[in-house]
């Protein structure tokens, strides 16, 4: 019979005391640094597929006004973000969800002041390592909002232009409404989003002479760079053909010279499927 001796068996208890100390001290950074990089970059990722997904939206519902289809257009929605598999990590949710009256248009001329109460498309994540981020369809615009400030992605549908001292304005507002109990998803996977145009609540005006377009949004910094930049770029003056006014919740655009204003009103009728996770 072969015998160990003591020393050979201390030596390998010994060795397998520090594999499991090495394999627990690996563990421990991977868990600690890199695990935490390796959530913030597939969070940041998901992000990045979500704004592009709200471009998609904003396609389809483009396409939907410009061609006047009725026909029915779907648009997946990621909500969340899952785990990374054998860590201890935590799983990113968000919501998204269809609100009436978010927003309001009211237009103003000498005789008459028309107005408009408008829907939103709004999604905000649930970040646990990565900053969290919204995206809102508002208005025929995409706008991208987070603790640090606003940006428009993707613009509205307002042009201007200067025709001697007469201004040609183009506003096409864009009504989300939603079909009531199927307004809102949650949960980390894809939901998705059904928009369909309905023409029988298309309005069409031509009004002039408009002294001031008040817009009330949350948003009113990012509306008012959106207006500040069509209307420099069509070569009017602040303060001598027009001025803005930001009150923080809403922004007044006051016209000074003569004008002419093509209104349209567009209705998008909107369905989110569950993203509920079973």
């Amino acid at each position: 019979m072969k015998y160990v001796s003591e020393d050979t068996a201390v030596v390998g208890i010994v060795s397998a005391i520090l594999l499991v100390g090495l394999f627990v001290t690996v563990f421990t950074i991977v868990q600690t640094v890199y695990v935490p990089q390796w959530m913030e970059e597939r969070e940041s990722e998901h992000m990045t597929d979500t704004a592009s997904q709200f471009m998609l939206l904003k396609f389809a519902i483009d396409t939907q006004i410009v061609s006047k289809s009725t026909l029915s257009i779907t648009t997946p929605i990621t909500l969340g973000s899952d785990k990374i598999p054998y860590f201890l990590s935590e799983r990113s949710y968000g919501s998204l969800e269809v609100t009436s009256n978010s927003q309001s248009v009211s237009i103003r001329n000498s005789s008459t002041t028309l107005s408009f109460k408008l829907g939103d498309i709004i999604y905000s994540s649930r970040n646990s390592y990565y900053v969290d981020q919204d995206f809102i369809y508002e208005n025929g615009a995409i706008i991208v909002s987070q603790q640090q400030g606003s940006i428009m992605a993707s613009p509205g549908f307002f042009s201007i232009k200067k025709s001697g001292n007469i201004l040609n304005i183009s506003f096409t507002l864009v009504n989300i409404s939603s079909i009531q109990s199927k307004n809102s998803a949650y949960g980390y996977s894809t939901a998705s989003i059904s928009t369909k145009y309905d023409p029988s609540n298309d309005i069409s005006k031509v009004i002039k002479d408009v002294s001031k377009i008040t817009i009330s949004t949350e948003y009113s910094k990012v509306w008012k760079k959106f207006f500040e930049k069509i209307l420099d770029e069509s070569g009017l003056k602040e303060n001598s053909d027009y001025t803005i006014v930001d009150n923080k919740s809403s922004i007044t655009i006051h016209f000074n010279k003569s004008n002419i204003l093509y209104l349209s009103v567009k209705k998008i009728i909107t369905q989110i499927s569950p993203g509920w996770i079973s």
